[in-house]
C-alpha cells in the first residue's frame, strides 16, 4: 500500500450500489475479502441509495459496513429521494444490519443541502438512531462545521451570517 503511515485502509466501501449492481459488488466483495485476507483492508460494504439493497446487504455476512442515507426525508439530493422505498424502510433495514453486527454509517444527512434549511432536525435525527456509529455530513464552509459540531454537541450553534456576491461564505 502506498498509502504513509498505514499499511492497509480501515473501510472499503463499493459505491452507489443499487438494484442492477448487486451481483457485480458481490463478486467485488470476493475481490475484497482476498485484500482483507492480506491486511490491505479492514472491512469492507457498500454505500447505496436503495431500500432494497440495504435490506439485502444487511443479511450478507461479507457486508461489514454500510452507507446509507439517513435524513428525515430519505432525501439524498434536491427532489431526489431513496430509489425504492421510504426512509422507514431504509432504518427497518439498517437496524437489523446493526443487529447483525454491521457498522451503520449514515450519509446525506442534510439531503445534498436540501434539508440544510434546518440542520439541526436533519442532524438530530441521524444522530438519536442508536444503529447508528457515524454521520457524513457535507459541509462547504467553516461556518457550517462549527454550527455542525455545535449541533452535535447539544450546544445552541453560533449565528451565522452569510454573505452574497465575491465575499460569500457558501
Amino acid at each position: 500500500m502506498d498509502k504513509p503511515g498505514s499499511p492497509y485502509l480501515d473501510i472499503m466501501l463499493i459505491h452507489c450500489v443499487g438494484l442492477s449492481w448487486i451481483e457485480p459488488a458481490r463478486k467485488a466483495l470476493e475481490v475484497l475479502a482476498q485484500d482483507k485476507a492480506r491486511g490491505l483492508v479492514r472491512a469492507v460494504g457498500f454505500s447505496t441509495h436503495s431500500a432494497e439493497v440495504t435490506r439485502q446487504a444487511a443479511e450478507w455476512p461479507e457486508v461489514e459496513v454500510l452507507l446509507a442515507i439517513v435524513n428525515p426525508t430519505g432525501t439524498w439530493r434536491p427532489n431526489e429521494h431513496i430509489e425504492d422505498g421510504t426512509i422507514a424502510d431504509v432504518l427497518r433495514a439498517l437496524e437489523r444490519a446493526h443487529t447483525a453486527g454491521k457498522g451503520i454509517y449514515a450519509m446525506k444527512v442534510l439531503g445534498c443541502g436540501a434539508l440544510a434549511s434546518d440542520p439541526a432536525e436533519a442532524i438530530a435525527f441521524a444522530a438519536r438512531l442508536p444503529y447508528v456509529h457515524s454521520l457524513c455530513i457535507g459541509m462547504r464552509s467553516l461556518e457550517e462545521v462549527r454550527r455542525n459540531l455545535a449541533l452535535l454537541g447539544g450546544a445552541r450553534p453560533p449565528v451565522v451570517t452569510l454573505k452574497t456576491g465575491e465575499n460569500a461564505t457558501r
